[in-house]
């Protein structure tokens, strides 16, 4: 009887074995679908301050609190992949390496712990302007645009202005955040305001891909100051940004950024943005825009 009882109990361990091998085989951890939600996780932006006039903290965040936010959250992050990986290896190893009669050694593979290296974390939502060197930046002035003269291959795009004298009472940039994937990207507009403004709208166009779908957009403008709006189109994803009437737009540099799940490659050549601005006191109306 007590050889019969051992026989059944090796029986339900070797099934057992089997069991969680094949198990270990089938799985693979998404990975990039919990680096995506980290991803959003991290996208989310801190409340902005109630004043509009161009303070320096929006032109860098402030160092101590988000770098200890963002540490935090990737901490989570690591701790969360790692806990992954050891709860399958946990499963599998003990019941592979279970000492059997005939002492074969069981190797364990590459099973269950594999998985495509994580893509790079997003860029903070509130950082500043884009620095330069950002691929596919434009920058635009307020003129019409004209038909450039030949420059040497490699050479930079110098920054345009209107008016004579480059007195154009903004100038505007555009680029696509180096840190973009499949799942999470970002455009910037960068406005550099030059004289008070009453009117300010920001109308940024994301060429609709099969699978692209709006996330958000914000602005280091107050957000009592600016409204937001988002529209689908057949062919676009379409973010609004306009001042609220009776409020006005104080010189220096802001930012309009917009935040989409592209849904696989995306080419954000496709993508525009067009602003324009009417100065304080009947300034005049100005009109900027390009591509990313």
């Amino acid at each position: 009887m007590p050889g019969r009882r051992d026989r059944r109990t090796e029986e339900s361990l070797a099934a057992l074995r089997d069991q969680l091998c094949a198990e270990a085989d089938r799985h693979r951890p998404d990975t990039a679908r919990m680096w995506a939600r980290i991803e959003a996780a991290l996208a989310e932006p801190e409340p902005e301050p109630l004043s509009v006039s161009p303070a320096e903290d929006f032109d860098a965040p402030p160092p101590h609190r988000r770098r200890a936010r963002r540490g935090g959250l990737w901490a989570v992050a690591a701790g969360f992949a790692t806990a992954t990986v050891l709860g399958v290896t946990s499963l599998v190893v003990p019941a592979m390496t279970d000492r059997a009669d005939d002492g074969d050694a069981v190797t364990l593979g590459r099973q269950g712990v594999s998985g495509p290296p994580p893509p790079s974390p997003p860029a903070s939502p509130l950082a500043g302007p884009p620095v330069e060197g950002t691929r596919k930046n434009t920058e635009t002035g307020v003129t019409a645009p004209s038909t450039p003269r030949p420059r040497a291959r490699g050479a930079a795009r110098p920054p345009a202005g209107g008016g004579s004298g480059g007195s154009a009472p903004i100038l505007v940039k555009g680029s696509r955040d180096r840190d973009g994937t499949v799942y999470w990207a970002r455009n910037n507009v960068t406005v550099t305001v030059r004289r008070s403004l009453e009117v300010l709208d920001v109308v940024v166009r994301i060429r609709r891909d099969l699978g692209t779908v709006p996330a958000r957009g914000w602005t280091t403008l107050p957000n009592s100051s600016v409204g937001i709006d988002t529209d689908l189109t057949p062919d676009a994803v379409v973010y609004r940004f306009s001042l609220r009437p009776g409020r006005r737009v104080e010189p220096g540099t802001y930012t309009f950024a917009v935040q989409y799940r592209p849904g696989g490659r995306h080419d954000a050549s496709g993508d525009t943005y067009v602003v324009r601005a009417v100065g304080a006191g009947g300034g005049g109306d100005t009109t900027a825009g390009g591509h990313f």
